[in-house]
């Protein structure tokens, strides 16, 4: 092989390097556990940081339910979900699901949350967004899932 086509057999593995590597990131970020702010670059930059998210269950009853913040700081009774006292390693393993919703506010997470707290709960995952043309946070409702019936 000569010089010219070793060049052009290089040229073409970093291109299909680069595409594979592209693709992977691109699957991971969209169905796997690779956020923006994971990822690096400057695609941290595109959205707030999961950090900003709240997590809340409201709990089924209609009027007067209970609304308890999850992630990040339990604002609220556990207990008021459920209809009930929640033991602690129960408590401790919705509050952790509850983090990990923030970062992947999907339906099976959602429902995962659901089966812990035991009870019929709406979840909702909140974001504060920074609006610099108004001077004002305001807060975004990014997900919610219903109780299942």
């Amino acid at each position: 092989m000569n010089r010219q086509g070793a060049i052009t057999h290089g040229v073409s593995a970093l291109m299909l390097a680069a595409a594979l590597i592209g693709g992977a990131q691109y699957y991971q970020s969209h169905f796997d556990l690779l956020t923006p702010w994971k990822g690096g670059g400057y695609g941290m930059y595109t959205e707030p940081h999961p950090n900003y998210r709240s997590v809340w269950a409201l709990g089924a009853g209609g009027e007067g339910a209970a609304a308890v913040r999850l992630f990040p700081r339990p604002a609220g009774d556990l207990a008021a979900l459920a209809g009930g006292v929640i033991p602690r390693d129960r408590q401790i393993a919705i509050l952790r699901q509850a983090a990990y919703l923030r970062f992947f506010p999907r339906a099976a997470e959602a429902a995962r949350l659901q089966a812990l707290i035991g009870a019929p709960t709406r979840i909702e995952v909140h974001e504060l967004r920074l609006s610099v043309a108004h001077g004002e946070i305001r807060t975004r409702r990014l997900f919610v899932a219903e109780p299942a019936r």
